[in-house]
């Protein structure tokens, strides 16, 4: 599926100029100075402004750090919120004034209550559960209340540790004759060594320093959930993702119940050439040369990219267990890996008398115009009646490209609205090129995953009534962020470039459609909404904590053009065709079914267990199954290929674009959204 695809993406925002942050004179050590600088440049520089510390920020802060700390409130004790609760309504002013108490005061009963929560889960997982009894976890609730005392907190841990034995023990067993205490035992000795990992992780995560940057960086997520801190290394991981470039090892992991293992390697990778590593090795720790040893069980999978990617040419040790359990290290050198799950592609869907061009935009990054140009130039010549551009998924990119790309398809004219901090009057993104590069018609496929650059994208053309928008309602963020090295006092040029404190992502405009309409929180809602069983609502900016509001501004000089295509005839067709058409039906009964399962209480006796996976599993695949097109789509590789512009080195491997090309192929040859799209064309003219 076209998720899987991108998955590795991670989310690329619109951005614009970076300029330099510094340090208030005077502060007494080099954590004072960079909280007083951070919180000085958010009151300076966010959206919100010098009003942005008050006593409701403090609240929402105070609660979402510790939420943070612990999420499913399994380590600290209500008795330690409730000491706590003396700084809820003070925050702000620590932020306001630039003396920092209250995250150290969380860190010394961090530092106690992890300690007690690494030895409970010892004890609890030395002994055996009883896999018999009648017994169920909701993990919905689990978070609502913190445990009153030690014994309330020992119950409640024991039956979430228990849950996570239950799953080890599904992904261990091979079969149904499995003896189940030896495979108990061995889920536990798993499960054991999990915690124990990741409690080793937060102790390392426990300096002042350290437990500062998380601070901050709930800080920032209360101003607005695109504000950000990144560390060093974050911020060089993000830049090589931005430009679809990463040095790495050349191996993609999946991650399963909180294990990693490798699910391909890339070729000319240094994974795969060191002859070691084989798909299905799990991935159990991480070293660079020097250092100690890091396991990682209990990571989260963005953690363990960023330890293993690093400078080009610098060597990493990784640990792996082979499908017989046995451990063996493999030094590598990291290299520059080319992604081409980023590049811009296109092919051709034929049915009955029609050609439709197919283009699919994962990002908008930094030559995306150029490469659209060029494919749109391919189907072109290859006469095809319509285009569909796919952006779903597609997390966002460079303002700039999108104002260049949304132009390829209109004569002239605005493309989209910014109205920055401190700034009334909006600033109007127009493109000025009366050359309209494709003037055929044009679908656009967006999904709650499509986001920023792309909903500006699809907004703009929707507004024009140039492009018929089909999928589902997108994410919802009209924002966009400027960008500020972390500096103290004293610090050099060379250290302020090389993002030595960290670097500073602040929210300093939002961006409106030519209509004057948000596309903040509201997204992108389709022309035609089509039901998909693998909709994830909870993800859009709605849902999340601390979301700037949507409001309006005045609607932009346009003019509405006659394209000559009937979307208003498309549209009431497709809108009908999918409220009655059967497997459309079938799509949204399917959803809701594995929605409802998906909500019970999760059983946390062994038989009952594995009938509810089995339910959900069972669920998942007819979902699955219902979804698939029935009468396959035939998906061809256009001829006379127009190569976009690559620097020397940028062009993809043939062999691996051969494969990647392929598993496009038979993803679209099944795809419901694609067939409507392709329909959609046909009716518009």
């Amino acid at each position: 599926m076209i998720q899987r695809f991108l998955l590795l993406l991670s989310l690329v925002w619109l951005f614009v100029t970076p300029d330099r942050l510094y340090a208030q004179q005077g502060g007494n050590d080099r954590a004072n100075q960079i909280f007083q600088s951070v919180s000085q440049t958010l009151k300076k520089n966010s959206f919100i402004g010098n009003t942005l510390f008050n006593d409701a920020f403090s609240g929402k802060l105070f609660q979402l750090y510790l939420n943070s700390l612990d999420k499913e409130h399994l380590i600290f004790l209500q008795t330690d919120i409730d000491y706590l609760k003396k700084y809820a309504l003070s925050l702000d002013d620590e932020l306001n004034e630039g003396t920092p108490q209250f995250y150290t005061e969380v860190l010394k009963r961090y530092k106690t209550r992890v300690d007690e929560f690494e030895h409970n889960c010892q004890v609890i997982l030395k002994e055996p559960f009883n896999l018999t009894n009648v017994e169920t976890i909701d993990l919905k609730t689990l978070s609502q209340n913190y445990p009153t005392n030690g014994a309330a907190q020992k119950s409640k841990l024991g039956k979430y540790l228990k849950y996570e034995v239950l799953k080890t023990m599904k992904m261990l067993q091979k079969d149904a004759n499995t003896d189940i205490v030896q495979l108990q035992k061995q889920a536990r000795t798993l499960v054991s060594e999990k915690y124990a990992n990741s409690c080793a992780k937060i102790k390392r995560g426990l300096s002042t320093d350290d437990f500062l940057s998380a601070y901050l960086k709930q800080v920032c997520l209360t101003v607005d959930p695109h504000t950000n801190y990144n560390s060093s290394k974050e911020v060089a991981v993000a830049n090589a993702r931005v430009r679809g470039k990463l040095c790495g090892v050349g191996m993609q992991l999946e991650e399963k119940n909180g294990y990693f293992s490798v699910a391909s390697l890339i070729k000319d990778g240094t994974a795969l050439l060191s002859g070691k590593i084989k798909n299905g090795d799990v991935l159990v720790a991480i070293q660079e040369p020097g250092a100690a040893v890091e396991n990682i069980g209990g990571w989260e999978l963005w953690d363990v990219i960023k330890h293993i990617t690093g400078e080009e040419d610098s060597e990493v040790i990784l640990f792996f267990n082979d499908a017989k359990g046995e451990k063996f290290p493999v030094t590598l050198k990291r290299k520059e890996i080319k992604n081409s799950a980023v590049a811009v592609r296109s092919f051709i869907i034929e049915k009955e008398d029609y050609k439709t061009g197919y283009i699919v935009i994962p990002q908008f990054d930094v030559q995306v115009t150029s490469d659209l140009q060029g494919e749109l130039l391919t189907l072109m010549k290859n006469g095809v009646d319509g285009v569909v551009i796919d952006l779903r998924s597609n997390p966002g990119g460079r303002q700039d490209e999108v104002v260049r790309c949304a132009g390829l398809f209109i004569p002239k004219g605005p493309i989209a609205q910014n109205v920055y901090k401190g700034v009334p009057k909006p600033e109007v993104m127009d493109d000025q090129d009366p050359t309209m590069y494709y003037k055929g018609p044009l679908a656009i496929l967006v999904s709650e995953r499509s986001a920023s650059a792309s909903e500006l994208f699809s907004s703009c053309l929707q507004d024009y009534n140039r492009a018929i928008i089909i999928g589902l309602p997108t994410l919802g963020k009209g924002t966009s962020y400027m960008s500020y090295p972390v500096s103290v006092e004293g610090a050099s040029d060379e250290e302020i470039r090389n993002n030595k404190y960290g670097r500073l992502n602040i929210t300093g405009s939002k961006y409106y459609r030519i209509t004057g309409a948000s596309v903040q929180l509201t997204g992108v809602i389709p022309d035609v909404i089509v039901p998909d069983y693998r909709e994830m609502p909870q993800i859009r900016e709605r849902q999340r904590p601390c979301a700037l509001q949507a409001d309006t501004v005045t609607a932009a000089n346009f003019s509405y053009y006659n394209f000559g295509y009937d979307i208003p005839k498309a549209k009431e067709i497709l809108n009908a065709q999918v409220k009655k058409d059967p497997q459309f039906v079938a799509i949204q009964k399917a959803k809701i079914r594995l929605q409802k399962q998906q909500a019970k209480p999760i059983p946390l006796s062994w038989k009952k267990f594995l009938a509810y996976e089995k339910e959900t599993a069972n669920l998942t695949s007819e979902a699955e199954r219902i979804s698939i097109l029935k009468n396959k789509l035939i998906v061809e590789i256009p001829t006379n290929a127009q190569q976009g512009f690559r620097m020397p080195g940028e062009e993809e491997d043939e062999e691996e674009k051969a494969k990647l090309n392929q598993r496009w192929q038979e993803y679209l040859s099944k795809d419901t959204q694609l067939n409507l799209a392709v329909k959609a064309i046909k009716l518009m003219q």
